[in-house]
């Protein structure tokens, strides 16, 4: 880490906020990022200068570069175990193996946790007066490691309704949107205000079959090489027993509809 990011994070920790990094900013080489950053967080639209969302990591592989240097901070300055640190990225790793196309998903849990549930768990044990007078992020974060031994029922719970039960549902973004309660979401884009993830393909019937053959007739296509695996029941004409027909025996009556036996 930078001296800027030392003394950055130490300034937090010192007036009791939690170490939340944004990992848009905190990543390696802080002093050439922070100089970029300085011509790309603000843009000009019409003329006018507006500042725009800076993107956070794009993979899991981009967040572990911004961890390691968020995890040299924290054991720099005494804050947290490397085994701490260590358990909450391999519970993050092992979100990411089980949900290797969700990483969006993932990196909001992620960033939920880290800057709005580390404060709330502060919270909590001072109100218990559980708040240990050393080394107290130590514990927050081994509360709220997903898988980790200490974590709690209600934080293994609160990763499974952010992270497991999205991921297995068919649109991720916005069953997430529905939990949290709004569409204000951090990603890896930026700040999400909308459901962006694609619905699931339709699945195919004997409707979808006959009005696909339908279009490909139409369009000089030959129909598919198979039967589909069901029996019509419609009034086609041209089958079925009886009906009006011409024959060589001339013609015939009977129940159906009409059907040529040249």
């Amino acid at each position: 880490p930078s001296s800027d990011q030392l003394g950055a994070m130490y300034a937090r920790i010192n007036k009791g906020e939690a170490p939340y990094a944004d990992f848009a900013l905190f990543q390696p080489h802080g002093i050439r990022l922070a100089k970029y950053h300085r011509f790309d967080a603000q843009i000009f639209v019409g003329g006018e200068l507006t500042t725009r969302s800076i993107k956070g990591p794009a993979d899991f592989a981009a967040w572990q570069s911004c961890w390691v240097v968020f995890k040299a901070t924290m054991i720099s300055l005494g804050a947290v175990s490397p085994a701490t640190l260590d358990a909450y990225e391999n519970g993050i790793a092992q979100l990411v193996a089980l949900h290797p196309t969700q990483w969006g998903i993932v990196f909001c849990a992620d960033e939920l946790i880290r800057s709005e549930m580390w404060t709330k768990v502060k919270d909590g044990l001072q109100e218990t007066e559980s708040w240990p007078e050393t080394r107290p992020w130590d514990l927050v974060l081994r509360i709220t490691t997903y898988g980790g031994a200490e974590s709690t029922y209600a934080y293994q719970h609160w990763w499974t309704t952010h992270v497991l039960f999205p991921c297995s549902n068919a649109r991720p973004l916005a069953f997430l949107q529905q939990v949290e309660g709004t569409s204000l979401l951090p990603m890896p884009g930026g700040m999400s205000s909308s459901s962006s993830t694609p619905s699931p393909a339709p699945q195919s019937g004997p409707g979808q079959n006959r009005d696909q053959q339908k279009r490909n007739k139409r369009k000089g296509r030959n129909p598919a090489p198979y039967q589909p695996p069901y029996q019509h029941h419609s009034n086609d004409k041209g089958k079925g027993k009886g009906g009006k027909g011409k024959g060589h025996e001339g013609k015939g009556k009977g129940k159906g509809g009409k059907a040529s036996t040249k």
